[in-house]
């Protein structure tokens, strides 16, 4: 498996997040059209992938916005590569990439059922950010770089 940066198209990235799908909380689907969010990512987000030969196995994308802070908009795993460190390498991977660009802090939101993934994210240094936000059944998390 070999990370690489901005390397997917939109049926790559449709494919790969239709087979994740259930497993955000709420599923994707019930959130966005998956078809019309897989061509924005192409077009206007920073994917780290991870491939196995030519299948996209772990996604993460993220919005570098004009400013001191990148907001991750999607970070998947398909199913028989969870556990196994996928998302950590891809996160890390981002973190290296946000040092690079000198940027402060990295947002994202997830879903407040979701145990697996705000572990994850607690593990790689995130906490709830502390803005009243109401954003319904989801929270949003933190990490600061500098």
């Amino acid at each position: 498996m070999n990370i690489q940066i901005n390397t997917s198209n939109s049926e790559q990235i449709l494919e790969h997040l239709t087979k994740c799908d259930l497993l955000f909380v709420p599923a994707l689907s019930e959130r966005t059209d998956l078809q019309e969010y897989s061509i924005r990512l192409e077009m206007r987000a920073t994917r780290i992938e991870i491939f196995e030969k030519t299948k996209l196995v772990g996604l993460v994308a993220a919005y570098f916005n004009q400013g001191e802070d990148v907001f991750i908009t999607n970070v998947s795993v398909l199913p028989n590569f969870q556990g196994k460190g996928v998302g950590r390498k891809l996160m890390q991977r981002l973190f290296a990439e946000c040092n690079s660009r000198h940027l402060k802090s990295i947002v994202l939101r997830v879903g407040k059922e979701n145990r697996p993934a705000i572990s994850l994210y607690r593990g790689l240094g995130f906490e709830v950010n502390s803005r009243e936000v109401n954003l319904g059944e989801e929270i949003e998390m933190q990490k600061d770089l500098i």
